[in-house]
């Protein structure tokens, strides 16, 4: 790997501790890491030779950090920009413009993480040579077409995306509510050949079951009351295209075994119609229950299941890539600022820290939404830990470790106790509710949800948010 660095003259102690970290990790040559002392000379550089990523110091940038980027891009639109600081805050900034942001590293973590860093380099560059060219310009280095993310995690995940677009076959993505489930979906679909064809979606579990049939195979004038006209289903909708079906564990059985016909003579037939229509449709589903757990109660087909499961894919939650926060964090600024003048000029480091620690069962949908909460409430141009923590009072997001904030930790040998006041926190009742309910009907889950009046979905959801055994 070949690195460009460009490091104010004056900071003699981040340019030693940045290199002697860089040229550990490259096992360096000389050649392989070249300074440079202000932005214009890393551009000129940049001209005329290649490099796996350009990390810049700060100081550099600051008053020229949107011209720097937009005339990098125009020279490389996908190497990494990497930007170490000394500042105790973040410019709201470089949320504008972060297409070639790979990360920000705070002066203090640079031994911290250096290493880590060399190795989603190393993971980038490889899936760059590896995409067809026609595609390559979905990946960048902050993340593959709608996603924001470069951790181990998610590379790991675009790579999958990347080589299972490259087929067709049928592909099932688990996943938990807000883990980007239909954004894959459709990023196979638009890396695919099919990508000049109509994506469909449709939720599974949105649909009452009495309309499911027709949404999906469409239906003659007289098939029922109301329908005085034919209409297509979403397969003939999709067909030279690609089908997305979530949560489909919420599918009915007698609905599965229909589609299982589909999946295998690759024919649909409308209701009220006595003819067939051959369809060709590319199948993604998703599903953030336990096909397994279903298939044993008998709620779900195990031969659809092994015709649904031919390419797995394994979305993990947010809180195991805390290293996507930050720029996650960026992405939802950037995008708020240009809709709302209410916007915050700096990101204190200590906060990023604080929502590394939080239990965000909707994962970057709970994220975008706690961002958004944290703008209204705070009149102050500086995001902080004492802005999210007033916010946090009033929702029930978890804080995973005990010493990130002044609440409950979940799992701590402090839970049978109230808070100070008396008062247990309303997290709390909900988990015993559970537990409870769980206990009484000896680990039913069908059972516990009705009693509990919420659907299997959000109980299970809330039995993973709660880590109940």
């Amino acid at each position: 790997m070949k690195f460009l660095i460009g490091v104010d003259s004056s900071n003699k102690e981040g340019k030693k501790l940045l290199l002697n970290e860089l040229q550990a990790g490259v096992n360096d040559t000389s050649e392989d890491i070249l300074v440079v002392h202000d932005w214009i000379s890393t551009l000129s550089y940049v001209a005329i030779e290649n490099y796996s990523a350009i990390w810049m110091d700060w100081s550099l940038l600051k008053r020229n950090y949107f011209n720097f980027h937009r005339k990098l891009y125009k020279l490389r639109k996908q190497i990494p920009l990497i930007i170490f600081t000394s500042d105790s805050k973040i410019d709201c900034k470089i949320s504008i413009s972060m297409e070639l942001l790979f990360s920000i590293v705070w002066h203090k973590e640079i031994p911290k993480k250096v290493g880590n860093l060399l190795k989603q380099l190393q993971l980038f560059e490889n899936l760059m040579a590896s995409m067809p060219k026609k595609t390559k310009h979905h990946l960048r280095p902050n993340g593959l077409g709608p996603f924001i993310g470069n951790s181990i995690d998610m590379l790991e995940i675009y790579k999958q995306i990347i080589k299972v677009a490259q087929t067709d076959f049928t592909v099932l993505i688990f996943g938990e509510s807000g883990s980007g489930k239909e954004l894959v979906a459709r990023t196979i679909h638009e890396l695919s050949f099919r990508k000049d064809h109509r994506f469909i979606s449709l939720n599974c579990a949105a649909i009452p079951e009495n309309l499911l049939e027709s949404e999906l195979f469409g239906f003659e004038k007289g098939a029922f009351t109301g329908a005085d006209k034919s209409k297509p289903g979403k397969f003939e909708l999709a067909d030279k295209g690609s089908l997305f079906l979530d949560e489909i564990g919420d599918m009915p059985v007698t609905i599965q075994a229909k589609l299982l016909r589909v999946l295998e003579d690759h024919t649909i037939e409308r209701l009220g119609s006595t003819t067939s229509k051959k369809i060709d449709v590319r199948l993604i589903s998703a599903t953030n229950q336990n096909l397994q757990e279903l298939i044993s109660e008998r709620k779900f087909r195990s031969d659809l299941h092994y015709r649904l499961n031919v390419i797995p894919i394994n979305l993990s939650p947010l809180r195991n890539k805390s290293e996507d926060i930050l720029l996650l964090t960026l992405h939802v600024l950037g995008k708020l600022t240009g809709k709302d003048r209410k916007s915050a000029r700096f990101i204190d480091w200590t906060l990023i820290e604080e929502l590394k620690q939080l239990e965000l069962s909707g994962n970057v949908r709970e994220l975008e939404n706690l961002l958004i909460r944290m703008l209204f409430n705070s009149d102050a141009s500086v995001l902080n830990k004492e802005t999210l923590r007033s916010v946090l009072q009033s929702t029930d997001i978890i804080p995973q470790k005990k010493e990130s904030s002044g609440f409950f930790p979940r799992g701590s040998s402090d839970e049978d106790s109230f808070r100070e006041d008396g008062i247990a926190p309303l997290w709390y009742a909900e988990k015993m509710a559970i537990q409870d309910a769980l206990k009484i009907v000896e680990g039913n889950i069908s059972k516990a949800a009705n009693s509990l009046e919420i659907s299997r979905t959000a109980l299970y959801r809330k039995i993973k948010k709660y880590e109940i055994g």
